[in-house]
């Protein structure tokens, strides 16, 4: 299980999908994506294909389950929340960087004669 990956996204359902629409969705992809249904491509399709369907496949192992399932939810958020303040801390806010523009604004129109 990937915390950075978004399975939801991969799968193409909603955070609040039912296993139902989640099963249908990963049958929909599978079908698609499945590595020899792209045989008669090149081998750069071949390999996207089966890429793909890695990824689909190890989507729908931790959504299919509802304890993994539970333990990617929560594990995901936390990081996802993690990442949105860690950004956040870096970038100053519009306060502060309305004062940093003010500040030497002043101090520059005193220094020039």
């Amino acid at each position: 299980m990937d915390i950075t990956k978004d399975y939801y996204q991969l799968l193409g359902v909603h955070y609040s999908a039912s296993s139902d629409q989640i099963r249908q969705a990963y049958r929909e992809l599978a079908m698609r994506w499945h590595p020899d249904m792209h045989a008669g491509e090149s081998t750069e399709k071949v390999a996207e294909a089966e890429e793909r369907f890695k990824a689909i496949n190890e989507a729908y192992g931790v959504l299919s389950d509802a304890s993994l399932k539970a333990n990617y939810d929560y594990f995901y958020s936390q990081h996802h929340a993690e990442t949105t303040q860690s950004h956040d801390a870096t970038q100053p806010s519009q306060t502060e960087a309305r004062a940093h523009a003010r500040t030497w604004k002043y101090s520059r129109s005193k220094t020039n004669f």
